[in-house]
């Protein structure tokens, strides 16, 4: 009888060339989020600049470009949309849970997906990423509108640029990328270095838990593909083995996982006769497999452990 397995591939563990550009890009903006806080901590910026320019940018109350637009969407939003729309921990709070707490139970839910029709895990999962990223936005496009304009400033006090062209940059930024209105926040006593800090919880601190979602994906991810068990480690484009049921066999079942050469072996031995079965058994056993020969004539590469199922169930 044919093994019945899943055809679909599963990508090695390392960074795909998407991943390390979309890690390269948030590493930029999170330079950008950070450089008024960073800068004058570690000496290569002047604190009274960063404290100017913040200070400055609270004073746009109105708001404007795309963190505006972004920011009055959020305010539509039932029960919690007026504290959403204000910025601060509210916006972080909701990032981390709708974030984290969606990849979570979209990767548990996709966990029992047989690969026949809609893997409803991978929806809820990347709905949730994309809520969360939502919330997050006027809060990053504001901290990185501060940090440019930070970094503008900056330029004019070096004199590396005339003072009428940093107000144009300003304007620009302020403009195009945005700012949300946003209350003076309370000093916290912070001094020197440090009296910045308190604008990161409305400017851009939603990066974090942002980017903590989709490392929780990765890492979910990850974790679900390697089976849960280290002694069985994920195999690039493997086949996924199902028993009687269909449904696929436990992570932490040694055949879970099959390699296209294993799967041919497997489907040989499965479609032979007895006679052909006979010499089958002595390659398999050959190839320093120890394999599950079942009654109904099928055969798994690797003994089962213990799930649940008679051997003999198995596919």
């Amino acid at each position: 009888m044919e093994e019945a397995h899943d055809h679909s591939q599963h990508t090695s563990s390392g960074f795909s060339l998407p991943t390390m550009l979309a890690l390269g890009g948030g590493a930029i903006v999170a330079g950008i989020v950070l450089a008024p806080y960073v800068a004058p901590a570690i000496g290569i910026g002047d604190i009274n600049v960063a404290e100017g320019t913040l200070f400055g940018m609270h004073n746009l109350v109105e708001g404007d470009g795309v963190a505006l637009a972004m920011n009055k969407m959020l305010s539509y939003v039932p029960l919690i949309g007026g504290e959403l729309a204000k910025g601060g921990i509210t916006n972080i709070i909701a990032t981390a849970v709708t974030g984290i707490g969606g990849v979570a139970l979209g990767n548990w839910i996709s966990e029992t997906h047989t690969g026949e029709g809609i893997d409803w895990g991978k929806v809820i999962k990347w709905s949730a990423l994309a809520t969360s990223a939502m919330i997050a936005l006027p809060s990053i496009l504001t901290g990185i509108s501060n940090g440019l304009v930070y970094i503008a400033n900056e330029m004019v006090a070096n004199e590396w640029i005339d003072p009428n062209v940093g107000a144009k940059i300003v304007e620009n930024i302020t403009g195009s990328i945005g700012i949300i209105p946003y209350q003076e926040p309370a000093s916290l006593g912070f001094t020197g270095a440090a009296v910045t800090l308190p604008h990161l919880l409305t400017c851009g601190s939603t990066l974090f838990p942002l980017a903590a979602s989709i490392g929780a994906d990765k890492i979910l991810g990850s974790h679900k593909e390697t089976g849960h068990d280290t002694d069985y480690p994920k195999r690039p484009y493997s086949f996924i083995a199902k028993d009687t049921s269909g449904k696929p066999l436990p992570f932490g079942d040694p055949n879970h996982y099959m390699t296209p050469k294993e799967a041919a072996l497997v489907e040989r031995y499965n479609d032979a006769t007895p006679a052909q079965k006979l010499l089958l058994k002595k390659e398999i056993l050959a190839q320093g497999y120890n394999p599950d020969f079942h009654d109904d004539g099928t055969v798994h590469l690797h003994k089962h452990q213990h799930t649940g199922h008679a051997p003999g169930a198995m596919r």
